[in-house]
């Protein structure tokens, strides 16, 4: 007999475990809906909308860094599920300062998501 596992279980744990141990912050994540056009300046202006998560940032081990994917400067965020995916070039404000994200990861057991990992670069 086949029992499927329950992952919305893990998903709480993850956020818990993050929460309590990881030293973790409230993260903000903004992405672009749209662009509206302004004749008068003949601009396009981005129209953007916010999520937000518990997460953690952390620099990269040194034996990671190559100088062109992950630089020195860049940054790792564990973050938990959140109400949407992270996706590249959406901005994360961590302590006031706004990271751009490089690269995401899913972690997906089951076809589930369970938390985020982030490259975030200044």
């Amino acid at each position: 007999m086949s029992t499927k596992f329950d992952y919305n279980k893990m998903v709480s744990l993850a956020s818990r475990l993050l929460e309590k141990f990881g030293g973790s912050s409230e993260i903000t994540i903004t992405y672009a809906t749209s662009e509206v056009f302004d004749v008068a300046s003949q601009t396009n202006t981005k129209v953007t909308d916010t999520f937000s998560g518990w997460g953690v940032v952390v620099p990269f081990d040194k034996s990671e860094i190559d100088g062109e994917t992950i630089q020195a400067n860049d940054l790792r965020l564990f973050i938990e599920k959140t109400s949407r995916v992270p996706e590249i070039d959406n901005v994360v404000t961590f302590k006031g300062v706004d990271y751009r994200i490089m690269e995401v990861e899913s972690k997906t057991p089951g076809g589930e998501d369970i938390m985020y990992i982030c490259q975030l670069r200044l």
